[in-house]
């Protein structure tokens, strides 16, 4: 176990209260001798009991800023990096989780990063064979903008053209945009074509 960084982001309660729901291979974050094995056999056991893919939030954004990467930034990426690294990643296909303002402008320190770097990061990872794409070769990108949270987009009309067009470039499909925050309205007024949900919403929630 080596959890210090988590601790930013969750309750040492996880371990006490929620101790039934411990991992098969245990609690950890990044750092652990066994990292890629642990992911390796991850992918073999999911896949292995019907899953299809698995939707990583995407942090990418976190190793372009120019005062360098946050501490975290192993704990926030480097579960997907394990992934990409595994010989066993043909198993299961991947898709991301993206939005908000990280997305848009390098969590608030780079102008204009979504159009001239996130979008063509995007369509090269749309290009890989494992990328989760549905009928017509359109790569699904699952999103978590919500109410006020779209004005980190204010060219979102003409970003998401040229999302479609640097996508067909790369001779895929227009990619499929989901709403993760079950927000109807924001969905349909931007253009996106499905709805799901993130998870339990909002601090304090029980399940």
């Amino acid at each position: 176990t080596n959890s210090t960084l988590l601790s930013k982001y969750i309750p040492s309660t996880l371990y006490t209260d929620w101790n039934y729901r411990v991992p098969t291979y245990g609690w950890f974050d990044v750092g652990v001798s066994n990292q890629q094995a642990v992911m390796d056999q991850e992918i073999n056991d999911a896949a292995d009991h019907g899953l299809d893919f698995w939707a990583f939030d995407n942090y990418k954004m976190m190793e372009d800023i120019s005062s360098g990467p946050p501490e975290d930034t192993p704990l926030l990426y480097g579960a997907f990096k394990n992934y990409l690294a595994s010989p066993y990643k043909n198993r299961l296909k991947f898709a991301f989780v993206a939005g908000g303002g990280c997305a848009a402008s390098a969590c608030g320190q780079i102008v204009g990063y979504f159009r001239a770097t996130y979008i063509p990061y995007l369509v090269s990872m749309f290009k890989d064979s494992q990328y989760l794409k549905v009928s017509g070769n359109r790569p699904v990108l699952f999103w978590t903008d919500s109410g006020s949270s779209w004005a980190n987009f204010p060219n979102w009309d003409q970003d998401r053209i040229y999302l479609n067009q640097q996508a067909e470039a790369a001779g895929l499909g227009d990619p499929i945009i989901i709403n993760t925050t079950m927000d109807i309205a924001g969905a349909k007024a931007h253009g996106l074509e499905g709805m799901t949900t993130y998870g339990v919403m909002g601090g304090g929630s029980t399940p």
